[in-house]
């Protein structure tokens, strides 16, 4: 019967273990907190905490297996499991040795489950931002903390009836309760704010780089514009000077090299005629090789920067390519028509700009952290950054991956580094994108969050200790209080201290009246108790004398006598001492009843045990009324003959007695039986007062008020 109650209290209890894993499941399922970036908190654990405190262990676990298992499915680790489980276990094990489940959890995070975590973040997410890894690691240990938190501020509100009668906590001091609750108080607003601050911050300082990226790509177009409009204004210089002023070859290949040594963004300069056949180049040294290349070699009417400015009459800035005749280094083309005054084409200037020159567009940036890359109309390289290990004319394209540290701000992979950017357009169609690493960011969150973490932490500490003052302030006097109350010592007459308040004065005023009547009853029932006790000694002393004293006769009874003589009879059988016992029988005594009545009957057996006493004065010698009209007899030490004597004058002397009965007098005879032990004391008690009884028995048979003695 036992087992089958316990096998449904258990299957219960499970039961009511997986309608809490099944709310958790679903809590942290759909009802998600998100924090910065994709970091976020799951309060699916508050159920399996209250199942804890409310069912027990084993239903916790089963709680927290159903609960975790949402979290696993999300991200397939297993290992959530393992950490939950040991939680559950951890906090059990505290929480029945008295520690507060604030406290028992924070041991858990400190002890177990940062380092659970650590290991996971670093080898299963291979995560290798330490300052990322630092935010997880907060981010947990705030999120368990949080969830116990809600716990023990939501516990005062359970029902009692939710409660297993096998959770059996010790009773807390009010000072530990007290502190239990101002910490529980202190710490969960503690900890929202300091969520809500750091990511208050985090967007702040996310707001901030995003505008530090963007000011920077603005700065990087502004200074490729004018970098480009500025080459762009000296091949139009140039071109003025070409069509104003007829110049030999010699002296077009003097201007062209002179221009390009003032103008050294240029890596090649060239002068195309109508036709596009190139007339002059700089430097020297490559158009010494052109020129001497056959016609065709030297005409470049298939290239855009020739095409766009005859067919548009306009300046054209190219995308980046790898230069062709001059060399093969990655090169900017940027040309200019050569026109007339009717706006007749002539031909073009045209310079080819070196994209290692770049890097001093980085370096111009007043604030160079970060990293840069400009890619041309078809997305291929012009420049980037040299630690971005990138090569000029490779073809790059941003796919945008799902941020995780950040609320908006884009975010893609690059070699297996993520990096921020923002990203914009020149007027010439090249594509500015700017860069930061996102340490930038999450180290300035970790760095807030935990700096706020500290400055509360350090204010619930400050406070606790408040608190932990005061509630030992309020349960202080009511502990003295109630100390001297219960040992009797006189309760003081005013405040003990400054500290103490209008209840707890009531309360000693109250306990002060009732300790003086306390002590007034105390002592009123001492005295009665003292009355009761001798009035109860006395009962006793005369339920003890009624109990071996005949109530009529005022002699032995039965077992008073016995209780007496045997102990005698059984010392006086080891020394060997001379006994005698003897029944004693008054002769026809239910006759004196019916003749005279009972009261008669009465005083007559009243006289008998009076010379009873009289007649047998030794300490050895006891006399006692066996039952109804019989005595005994019982003598120790001296002579058996001298015993059967004395034995024979108080039956002479009965026989001379008188009894008044109604203005008469009644005469009595008694019979005697005696029996002695002097020489062979084989014998028992019992059997002694046998032969007695016999020899008794022969008196009466030989016609009464005789005595009959015989000995062993």
């Amino acid at each position: 019967m036992k087992q089958a109650v316990s096998k449904t209290i258990s299957e219960k209890a499970l039961l009511l273990g997986g309608v809490y894993g099944i709310l958790g499941l679903i809590t942290n399922l759909w009802f998600i907190i998100p924090l910065y970036g994709n970091l976020s908190l799951h309060l699916g654990e508050v159920f399996v905490i209250s199942c804890l405190i409310t069912r027990g262990l084993y239903p916790a676990i089963l709680a927290s297996i159903i609960t975790t298992a949402g979290l696993v499915y999300e991200t397939g680790n297993y290992v959530f499991f393992i950490s939950a489980i040991l939680e559950i276990i951890i906090l059990n094990t505290l929480l029945r040795k008295g520690v507060l489940l604030l406290l028992a959890d924070a041991v858990f995070w400190v002890m177990l489950g940062i380092p659970i975590t650590y290991l996971t973040i670093k080898y299963i997410y291979d995560v290798t931002s330490v300052d990322f890894m630092q935010v997880i690691l907060l981010k947990q240990a705030v999120n368990g903390v949080l969830i116990v938190s809600i716990v023990a501020l939501l516990k005062p509100f359970i029902p009692l009836r939710w409660f297993s009668a096998a959770v059996e906590p010790e009773v807390p001091k009010l000072s530990d309760r007290v502190f239990e609750l101002s910490l529980n108080s202190i710490s969960l607003p503690a900890l929202i704010i300091s969520l809500f601050l750091s990511d208050s911050a985090a967007d702040n300082t996310e707001k901030q780089m995003e505008n530090v990226l963007k000011t920077r790509t603005e700065y990087y177009i502004s200074y490729l514009t004018n970098y480009v409009d500025y080459h762009l204004k000296s091949l139009r210089s140039l071109e003025a000077v070409v069509l104003e002023d007829d110049f030999t070859d010699d002296e077009r290949d003097v201007l062209l090299n002179k221009w390009n040594k003032i103008y050294s963004g240029f890596i090649t300069m060239l002068i195309a005629n109508q036709s596009g056949l190139i007339i002059s180049g700089s430097p020297a040294e490559f158009y010494n090789n052109i020129k001497s290349a056959p016609e065709e070699k030297r005409r470049i009417v298939d290239r855009d920067y020739f095409k766009v400015p005859k067919a548009e009459l306009r300046g054209y800035v190219s995308e980046v390519f790898r230069g062709r005749g001059f060399g093969d280094d990655p090169i900017v083309a940027i040309s200019v028509p050569i026109l007339d005054e009717n706006k007749k084409f002539l031909g073009i200037v045209e310079g080819s700009l070196n994209i290692p020159k770049f890097e001093n567009i980085e370096e111009s940036m007043p604030d160079s952290d970060g990293h840069i890359i400009i890619k041309d109309q078809n997305k291929n390289i012009i420049y980037s950054s040299p630690e971005l290990d990138l090569n000029a004319l490779d073809h790059f394209e941003i796919v945008d991956i799902t941020p995780t540290f950040t609320n908006r701000m884009p975010i893609f992979e690059l070699k297996g580094e993520q990096y921020l950017y923002h990203a914009d357009t020149t007027d010439y169609g090249w594509r500015v994108v700017a860069l930061a690493e996102p340490s930038i960011l999450i180290g300035s969150y970790g760095h807030n969050f935990l700096r706020l973490t500290i400055i509360l932490l350090f204010i619930a500490v400050l406070s606790l200790a408040v608190t932990r003052r005061f509630s030992k302030q309020i349960t202080k006097p009511l502990e003295n209080l109630v100390r001297n109350f219960a040992a009797h010592r006189p309760i003081q007459d005013s405040a003990s201290n400054i500290q103490t308040s209008l209840e707890i004065e009531s309360v000693r005023e109250q306990l002060k009246e009732a300790q003086y009547l306390t002590l007034e009853y105390q002592e009123s029932l001492k005295r009665e108790v003292e009355i009761k006790t001798a009035e109860l000694m006395k009962m006793n002393d005369q339920l003890k004398k009624m109990s071996i004293e005949d109530d009529l006769t005022k002699i032995f009874n039965r077992r008073g006598f016995e209780k007496s003589v045997y102990e005698i009879f059984k010392l006086s059988c080891r020394n060997k001492t001379p006994i005698t016992f003897a029944i004693l029988d008054v002769d026809h005594f239910k006759a004196v009843n019916d003749t005279w009545g009972h009261t008669v009957g009465d005083d007559c057996l009243v006289m008998i045990a009076k010379e009873l006493k009289e007649h047998f004065q030794r300490e050895t010698d006891f006399v006692a009324r066996y039952g109804g009209e019989e005595f005994v007899v019982f003598l120790s030490g001296g002579n058996i003959d001298k015993h059967c004597r004395m034995l024979e004058e108080f039956r002479k002397k009965i026989a001379g007695q008188k009894v008044p009965a109604n203005g008469n007098f009644v005469k009595l005879t008694i019979s005697i039986g005696v029996y002695s032990l002097e020489n062979d004391f084989n014998i028992g008690y019992h059997h002694l007062v046998s032969k007695a009884d016999e020899l008794l028995y022969q008196s009466k048979n030989n016609g009464r008020n005789r005595i009959t003695c015989d000995s062993q």
